[in-house]
C-alpha cells in the first residue's frame, strides 16, 4: 500500500487538526503531573497510604527505570526511522511495529505513565497515584485516540492488523 502523506491526501490533515488539548505536548503533561506529585508530597503533605520501605523504594525505582529504558528506547526507533515523535504532526512516515512496539502500540505514554507509577508507589502517597491515573486517562482519551484515527486513516488495513495483534497499553 502506497503512503498516503499530507500532500497526497490532504483530507488527512483537514481531519484531524489539532484538537485544542492536544496543543500541549505529552511531555508538558508528564512533567507537570511530576511535578505536582512530588510538590504535593512536601508542600501539603497527606498521611501515607502505607509505611514506605525498601521495598517500595525497589519497586518505584524499577517502574522509573523501565519507563525512562521504554522512553528512550522508542525515541532512538523514531530517530532511526525518521518518523517525528509528536503525536499531532499531520502524517507519519512509517508505521513502526517492531521493538517495543511489538508489546505495546504506546509505549512512550507507557514509559511515562510507569514512571509516574513509580513515583507514587516510592511516595506511598495518594495525590501522586491519582496524578498517575490521571495522566494516563488523559493520554487514553485524547492522544492515543487522535493517534490512533489518524494512523488507521493513513495506513488501513495495515494498522487494522496491527491494531488486532498488538495492545494498546500491555
Amino acid at each position: 500500500m502506497p503512503l498516503r502523506t499530507a500532500e497526497s491526501s490532504p483530507g488527512i490533515v483537514r481531519k484531524f487538526l489539532m484538537p485544542k488539548i492536544l496543543r500541549l505536548k505529552p511531555t508538558s503533561w508528564f512533567l507537570s503531573a511530576l511535578v505536582i506529585a512530588v510538590g504535593l508530597q512536601f508542600v501539603l503533605p497527606i498521611p501515607n497510604l502505607y509505611q514506605p520501605g525498601v521495598t517500595a523504594y525497589v519497586v518505584g525505582a524499577l517502574l522509573i527505570a523501565s519507563g525512562v529504558f521504554v522512553n528512550l528506547w522508542t525515541d532512538r526507533i523514531f530517530k532511526r526511522e525518521n518518523v517525528d515523535v509528536l503525536p499531532t504532526s499531520p502524517t507519519d512516515r512509517k508505521l513502526i511495529t517492531y521493538g517495543p512496539f511489538r508489546l505495546t502500540r504506546n509505549p512512550m505514554y507507557l514509559g511515562m505513565s510507569a514512571i509516574l507509577f513509580g513515583v507514587a508507589i516510592a511516595l506511598a502517597s495518594l495525590p501522586p497515584f491519582l496524578l498517575a491515573v490521571a495522566f494516563a486517562v488523559l493520554m487514553d482519551l485524547s492522544y492515543i485516540r487522535h493517534e490512533e484515527a489518524k494512523l488507521a486513516a493513513q495506513y488501513g488495513d495495515q494498522f487494522a492488523a496491527y491494531r488486532k495483534r498488538t495492545r494498546r497499553w500491555l
